[in-house]
């Protein structure tokens, strides 16, 4: 599987609601350094074939050469790491830039589109995940996607965004490429263009669901079986007001077992 994320530096973001001391520079350097180590579990996954990320620009990548590229700690993992220049967006990429990227770069491939702080752990059950994305009929009556909810720990617990689900997502899996869309109402758009907004806006993942169902996806949400963890001890958290408040879904979390139910039943 290719894990198509993004990278950059720390920094204040114009117009975010601040929740943190965002001032402190070594809880900026710490956050970076947590970025950096998601790359590194993500790229030491079995399961993970590639890293792709989209860097936001030449300072983010001179940081990103300087901790993976000349570390020896990564020499080992380099070959799965590629990086690339956000090209379609001049400042922090968009989520239409990382599907795009899939689209074009990845296509036939098994992609998965996170958030910078979220890495697979060692045991990721990709097995699962090629059992609900595999083709049921060809064409597929109705393509699939995941939107899985995060743990803060490898453990099973704490992972209280699903024991108290709300509406989380931290990463989206699919075959790439997202389909043509089949929405009768904007048959000429594509679903990246539906989906040009930052990953940190209030609510951002929730477009992400709302556009993929609009476009003919059934989204679930194996995450009770289907781990990805997220890393945030840093005291750094900035958030964008929300892009579109009109349009919102989720994906109710749930087993691979029922999850595999659904697709054979329905699909």
């Amino acid at each position: 599987m290719n894990v198509v994320t993004t990278f950059f530096r720390v920094q204040r973001i114009p117009g975010s609601v601040l929740l943190s001391n965002d001032e402190n520079l070594s809880q900026r350097y710490i956050r970076e350094k947590e970025y950096l180590e998601c790359i590194r579990r993500n790229a030491e996954c079995p399961a993970v074939s590639r890293v792709h990320l989209l860097v936001q620009d030449t300072n983010s990548m001179n940081l990103l050469l300087t901790n993976v590229f000349t570390d020896p700690s990564f020499q080992h993992l380099r070959g799965k790491i590629v990086p690339t220049l956000a090209g379609c967006n001049p400042n922090q990429p968009l989520y239409s830039d990382l599907f795009r990227y899939c689209n074009n770069m990845l296509r036939g491939a098994l992609c998965m589109v996170a958030n910078a702080d979220i890495y697979l752990p060692h045991n990721f059950r990709i097995g699962d995940v090629n059992d609900l994305l595999k083709p049921r009929s060809d064409p597929p009556k109705r393509p699939v996607a995941l939107a899985l909810t995060r743990y803060e720990s490898e453990g099973s617990y704490p992972c209280p965004l699903i024991t108290d689900y709300r509406g989380s997502h931290d990463a989206f899996v699919f075959r790439s490429p997202i389909l043509n869309p089949s929405a009768a109402d904007t048959p000429a758009s594509s679903f990246a263009d539906s989906v040009s907004h930052k990953q940190n806006c209030y609510k951002a993942e929730n477009i992400v669901v709302y556009e993929l169902r609009r476009h003919g996806y059934a989204v679930l949400n194996p995450c009770l079986d289907v781990k990805i963890v997220h890393m945030h001890e840093a005291d750094v958290r900035q958030w964008l007001p929300a892009a579109d408040e009109e349009r919102y879904a989720k994906a109710e979390p749930m087993t691979t077992e029922a999850a595999l139910k659904f697709v054979n039943n329905v699909m």
